[in-house]
């Protein structure tokens, strides 16, 4: 199985990067969150969707070649990331 990415980190493996069906499933949780005026599901497909185009083989050589294309999170937002996995397992709910 072929593992996608949404993000590189440039100084670090492959497997510190972040995965795009993670990427996209964590955005899908916090866009219903956010979007719950619009009514239930049309948040949660928006985030879903909002990276498909990643999945290309063009923009996973790009992120894994190009030292330009990749997005580092700055070390601030390391420290924050298990307040985010805590958040994000908050609105985790199944839709109806």
């Amino acid at each position: 199985m072929v593992t996608h990415y949404a993000h590189s980190l440039r100084t670090k493996p492959h497997k510190d990067w972040h995965e795009l069906d993670k990427h996209l499933s964590d955005t899908a949780c916090l866009a219903e969150h956010f979007a719950a005026g619009f009514g239930p599901g049309w948040g949660y497909l928006a985030g879903l969707w909002h990276d498909l185009g990643k999945y290309q083989v063009a923009f996973q050589r790009r992120i894994d070649q190009d030292a330009n294309a990749h997005i580092e999170l700055p070390k601030s937002s390391l420290e924050g990331q298990e307040k985010k996995r805590s958040v994000i397992s908050e609105l985790k709910t199944p839709l109806n």
